[in-house]
């Protein structure tokens, strides 16, 4: 049996963390590894080292070189030291152990790589899908895992949502009775906090608490007679601002705070918003006893030159370390196309450029891409992230990098899956695995080729499995993209992809008024998203630009006809004891019918209104045959996924209940063909 060493800054956790993978990895090859502190030996097979004054290496980069002796690991700080040991342990789990392992220079090509959780507790979202939370989300095994996830995929940063964080953080000093806890429950809360930092810290991951303006607790709220929110009384501001320092000062492992100038500041002008922010958050930063980082959420501002005023405003602020301009791209859909097309800056919506020409110096732009519309099944698909990073992060153009995540999902508890001896998973993270990778391996750095996402699968499961599973996803990821492109959605509940719903009312959704279900007429009457696309009235009227609906239909067809070969071949290769790998090939076969839905329902689109343009029965029955087809994929979705999803808790409600199965809108599927065979000729 091999003897090898490591040797690196054994105080150092961060290093710990990425050590203690590589050595994992190395008796993986059958050697045994003995560890020391950089200054106790000179004759390492592994060596760690940090030198700040190393120029040659970005910051949070590595680089790994032979030597006569083994392999060296060099950085410039303790993050690049962590993800340099995990890229060598990566290497040695590829096959040939640690002398197969090649020379190797990397950088991050985001320096802002954040995950979005919302919180169950004082939640902006609330309901069931919500609370079902609230017991693993206060368990710090849960957030051991989750943090170890990020840190493996190489995500720096952990922004937490809510309401109202302070009164589970602090009791603010002259404000007592603003806190609901007794003396034992805020010890308890604090002791959570202080351990999920510094875990986050641990692991080179720095966390922020955002929040919405104006809240206040429900407590605080009774004692001084205002309102819960939207409340701008002088004692709200005194209030907010002691918060604000009091959590910095007690909490020295928390790295940010953000606001977001938007929900609950009716009949404030946009000059009075910011003073409200730049009065509160601001001074109370001011007034803390170290530098913090500020998150500005740029939403729903109807005057972008007055947000401008209140950002450069915190950025010269004393101890405002940095400020961070979070811009959701595409609205609540970022995983759509990767043009930018709209952002949430203004109320309409429409892309505005002030708080970016002139480029600012003193501040950078974050994009914040949001999921609202994959919840269960499985996504994974390189090629869109690194379109999307190619796109939107130029060095030119003051983006310091990414927030992911969503706002209706939280991805805790796995609410469902059937309980089934092929679970293997406990979180519903970790079902979701491969988005994550995916997002934060690019981030860091674009160039990491599919053998390395293909390596995650053989290693979860056989050797030879992960090229076709990774292409089946790929393949199948991408109809939740082209919809989400094709069928334009602007806040969280005016799409739901993977459900083919928009469920909304009033804003882009239920706009027939029958149920959530995006209904052939919808999907006839809705705008797109990508402007490159043409809608079905405009190519039936024969304007001449960009991908027609046919094209589409087309492409994703191929794509739907691909994931099902790929499951169908896949699933021949199924073992007893493969876990979870049964379950994932019946997500690509979800995919794939889901795909094929998609087109047939397009080109049932189409001939519909192309019959009701011209009153051509043959359209009427090319109409009704798209969509008969279309329903038989509907039921090879329904039945694909009742075989381990059960009926689940959706993030808002209508007139169906807030839960949601694909099995549940069988008789909108069949409606559809109703539609078409009972279609008048337009006058």
């Amino acid at each position: 049996m091999t003897g090898l060493e490591v040797s690196y800054p054994t105080a150092v956790p961060a290093i710990e963390f990425g050590v203690d993978r590589l050595v994992d990895s190395l008796r993986g090859t059958g050697a045994t590894v003995t560890r020391h502190d950089c200054g106790e030996t000179t004759s390492t097979d592994v060596v760690v080292t940090v030198d700040e004054s190393n120029e040659e290496i970005a910051a949070e980069g590595f680089a790994v070189r032979r030597t006569a002796d083994g392999v060296t690991v060099s950085a410039r700080d303790d993050r690049g030291a962590m993800y340099g040991a995990l890229e060598v342990a990566e290497r040695v789990r590829r096959g040939g152990g640690l002398s197969a392992v090649e020379e190797t220079t990397a950088s991050p090509a985001a320096s802002f790589r954040a995950l979005k959780f919302n919180l169950p507790w004082s939640a902006y979202r609330s309901g069931e899908q919500t609370q079902l939370h609230y017991e693993t989300c206060r368990d710090l095994d849960f957030w051991r895992d989750f943090l170890d996830m990020m840190a493996e995929n190489r995500f720096n940063a952990l922004t937490l949502w809510n309401l109202h964080p302070f009164p589970y953080l602090v009791r603010p000093e002259g404000f007592p009775e603003a806190s609901q806890f007794t003396d034992d429950e805020l010890t308890s809360w604090r002791a959570f906090w202080r351990d999920l930092f510094r875990m986050a810290s641990e692991r080179g991951i720095e966390t922020y608490l955002l929040n919405w303006n104006i809240v206040v607790s429900e407590s605080f709220a009774e004692a001084h007679g205002v309102e819960q929110f939207n409340a701008t009384e002088q004692v709200v501001r005194d209030y907010t601002r002691q918060c604000v320092t009091q959590t910095i000062d007690e909490y020295p492992n928390l790295d940010g705070l953000g606001v977001s100038l938007c929900d609950w500041m009716d009949g404030l002008s946009p000059a009075e918003k910011q003073d409200w922010f730049v009065d509160t958050f601001v001074e109370g930063i001011r007034r803390a006893e170290r530098p913090i980082r500020l998150l500005d959420r740029s939403v729903r501002t109807e005057a972008i030159a007055e947000m401008r005023r209140g950002v450069e405003t915190a950025a010269s602020a004393e101890n405002v370390a940095d400020v961070l301009v979070p811009t959701k791209f595409n609205y609540s859909h970022g995983h759509s196309t990767t043009s930018l097309e709209k952002t949430h800056d203004s109320i309409s919506g429409e892309v505005d450029d002030s708080l970016w020409e002139p480029t600012p110096t003193n501040y950078q732009r974050v994009w914040t891409v949001r999921n609202e519309d994959v919840f269960v099944l499985r996504w994974g698909d390189p090629s869109f992230v690194r379109d999307h990073i190619r796109e939107n992060l130029q060095p030119n153009d003051a983006v310091a990098g990414y927030i992911v995540g969503s706002e209706g999902y939280i991805p805790a508890k796995d609410l469902s899956h059937v309980f089934d001896t092929h679970q293997t998973w406990t979180y519903a993270f970790e079902k979701q695995w491969l988005f994550y990778a995916v997002w934060g391996r690019l981030l860091y750095d674009p160039a990491v080729p599919d053998a390395v996402f293909e390596q995650a699968f053989d290693e979860r499961y056989r050797t030879g499995l992960g090229g076709r599973l990774l292409e089946g996803f790929q393949c199948g990821s991408q109809m939740a993209e082209e919809l989400a492109s094709f069928h334009a959605g602007t806040w969280d509940y005016s799409l739901y992809s993977e459900g083919f719903l928009a469920p909304a009312p009033g804003r882009s959704g239920l706009d027939d008024e029958v149920s959530p279900f995006i209904s052939v007429d919808e999907l006839i009457d809705h705008e797109t998203l990508d402007s490159s696309y043409r809608t079905i009235p405009e190519y039936v009227a024969g304007e001449d630009h960009g991908v027609t609906p046919p094209e589409l239909a087309d492409t994703v067809e191929a794509r739907g006809d691909r994931a099902l070969e790929l499951a169908d071949e896949l699933r021949t290769e199924v073992r007893d004891g493969d876990g979870g790998l049964e379950c994932e090939i019946d997500d690509v076969e979800a995919w794939g019918h889901l795909s094929r839905y998609f087109a047939a329902k397009l080109r049932g689109a189409v001939a519909l209104e192309t019959f009701r343009a011209t009153g051509d029965e043959t359209q009427r029955g090319r109409a009704v045959d798209h969509l008969r087809t279309a329903r038989d994929h509907w039921d090879g979705v329904a039945a694909v996924t009742a075989r381990h999803y059960r009926e689940i808790p959706y993030a808002t409600e209508w007139e169906r209940g807030n839960t949601f199965s694909w099995t549940k809108y069988r008789d909108q599927v069949e409606r559809d063909v109703r539609i078409a065979a009972t279609a008048e000729p337009r006058e």
